[in-house]
């Protein structure tokens, strides 16, 4: 780092890669041990399960609706399935947000208007149902990859650690890491027994394993939050409409609340305006001396605009509150006025 020429400080290009390594390194060591690593893990064997299951029910309702569809219970069953689909769609994203955090907005609700034939039409042409279904259908290479990329180098950094107590020095049959080390050389005849050095280094190998195995899970986790979000919440006409009707909502909102501030400022300010006029009135009554027409005229107003202060008091403001307040104003200031042209002249100041 130099003393740039205008004073400010020169941080050359390479100097934030030490830094960024030993961030990265602590990230990669902290990983295992953070909830969201096993969040991810069970999330993705839940929703495995999940997807095999709905799978195996929904391809039975597609295959026998498809095979009576000459009747109308084949269509029945088919509109079973759909709807089977969205209770499907549903779990799944109460899972996501059970487990991961992941907010996914809800699909357009099924309507339909009464009626079997009218409720099967509907059914037929629900969009939200159709795309849980393939989400599910989707969900079934994801999950297979799932197996081979993520699930198989956590089996195998688990194994491994427990090499020193078990014995066990082979390696996973399936998935990445068992395709990486099937072969073997031919002719070496049968494997001698692990010695502790063998064990030793097996043990060495889970435990890199275990703090890697964290990440290819988490791609797999992303690539099913994706999914989720692509097939399982709303179209995109849904999301416009949806983002539409928040603006709006929004904008009547931002309307009312200034509405609401520019009463409430018309209020405060008409009745602190009437108190100061009785304040000046009252001023008014005890310098003019006793004549008895001012008096009566100030007693007048005095009753005229406390009046008017209950009435704001007890209205906040309304509109048609607001003309009548206008309106007394008006008077008041005609009032004042005709006090003015009987008021006794002002008394020169005593030296």
């Amino acid at each position: 780092m130099n003393q740039a020429g205008d004073g400010s400080k020169y941080v050359r290009p390479g100097a934030r890669v030490p830094e960024r390594a030993t961030r990265l390194a602590r990230d990669v060591l902290k990983e295992p041990f953070r909830r969201r690593t096993w969040a991810e893990l069970g999330y993705f064997v839940a929703s495995s399960a999940l997807a095999f299951a709905g799978a195996a029910v929904l391809g039975a309702f597609g295959f026998a609706g498809t095979l009576l569809t000459v009747v109308f219970v084949g269509v029945l069953l088919i509109c079973a399935g759909l709807h089977l689909a969205r209770g499907l769609g549903r779990w799944q994203r109460a899972l996501a947000r059970q487990a991961l955090g992941e907010e996914i907005d809800e699909p357009e609700p099924f309507r339909a208007a009464p009626g079997p034939s009218r409720w099967v039409r509907a059914t037929l042409g629900d969009r939200a149902a159709w795309r849980s279904a393939a989400y599910v259908v989707a969900k079934l290479p994801l999950t297979v990859f799932g197996a081979w990329f993520a699930v198989s180098v956590w089996l195998e950094a688990l194994l491994d650690l427990f090499a020193p107590f078990t014995g066990r020095t082979g390696h996973v049959g399936f998935g990445i890491l068992g395709d990486l080390t099937a072969a073997r050389p031919a002719g070496l005849g049968a494997p001698a027994p692990p010695g502790p050095a063998t064990v030793a280094g097996v043990f060495v190998v889970g435990v890199v394993l275990f703090f890697l195995a964290p990440w290819p899970m988490r791609l797999v986790v992303h690539l099913d939050r994706r999914l989720m979000h692509l097939l399982l919440g709303p179209d995109a006409a849904t999301s416009r409409v949806r983002s539409l009707e928040q603006s709006r909502s929004r904008t009547l909102d931002t309307a009312t609340e200034t509405l609401q501030r520019i009463e409430r400022n018309l209020h405060d300010g008409a009745q602190q305006q009437l108190v100061a006029l009785m304040v000046q009135l009252s001023l008014l009554e005890d310098s003019a001396g006793d004549p008895g027409e001012v008096r009566q005229v100030t007693g007048q107003l005095r009753a005229g605009l406390r009046a008017a202060i209950d009435d704001l008091r007890e209205h906040a403001g309304p509109p048609s509150r607001l003309k009548s307040l206008a309106h007394r104003r008006e008077r008041l200031q005609q009032k004042l006025q005709q006090a003015a042209t009987v008021l006794p002249p002002p008394l020169p100041a005593s030296r």
